[in-house]
């Protein structure tokens, strides 16, 4: 069982991810997404100027000498903090506090790079499979996919990954960002703000507790 567990499942959701059909995974991150809208995220207060912006900028730079994996952003805001997370069609979340916490947009696009790489490597996607596989097949076996969502959901908000991923989504992001001549000094900066203000808020909270 032990086996299974450690070796098993990340084998079988590594397998399992890139078979699951297009429509499938349009259906569920369509449903998580508005899941999310419907419970923890509001819509976004930077103007559509802003957003355009931020999108034109890391489209450009990313694309600098490599393929992307298909993928659209989408600006929300959230009393969770600063965060970004990816959804499995590649729809890609950053929330306005994200990009409040940002001293330029290098930081954003070091964020959204690291997003890419989950997408690219389908974690989200495959961390789903380990933590709920019967479920899941079962979910595609009967086209159930609305609890698929509401399980993504919590994953998704969680952004937690296993070391693995977050290192192949690391490196997947500091070579996007060699490629485009900014190093990778954006992506840590961010990463490491965003870890203190996390922390920050967790004192307040368990103070408040």
């Amino acid at each position: 069982i032990a086996a299974i567990y450690v070796w098993g499942l990340p084998a079988f959701g590594k397998l399992m991810a890139p078979k699951i059909p297009e429509p499938v995974l349009q259906a569920l991150s369509q449903q998580t997404l508005s899941f999310l809208d419907s419970k923890l995220l509001t819509p976004s207060r930077l103007s559509e100027a802003r957003r355009a912006e931020l999108t034109e900028y890391a489209d450009r730079v990313l694309r600098q000498g490599r393929d992307l994996p298909p993928h659209r952003l989408h600006f929300r805001s959230s009393t969770l903090g600063p965060n970004a997370f990816a959804l499995p069609s590649g729809d890609i979340v950053v929330l306005d506090q994200l990009v409040e916490l940002a001293a330029n947009d290098d930081e954003v696009t070091g964020v959204i790079a690291h997003e890419l790489g989950h997408v690219a490597y389908r974690h989200g996607l495959r961390q789903l499979i380990q933590s709920s596989v019967v479920s899941f097949v079962v979910g595609i076996y009967f086209g159930d996919v609305s609890s698929m969502a509401a399980s993504f959901s919590a994953l998704a908000l969680e952004s937690r990954y296993s070391r693995e991923f977050e290192l192949e989504a690391d490196a997947y992001a500091a070579r996007s960002l060699k490629v485009a001549g900014l190093g990778t000094e954006p992506l840590a900066t961010m990463l490491e703000h965003m870890e203190k203000t996390h922390e920050e808020k967790g004192r307040k909270t368990s103070r408040w507790d």
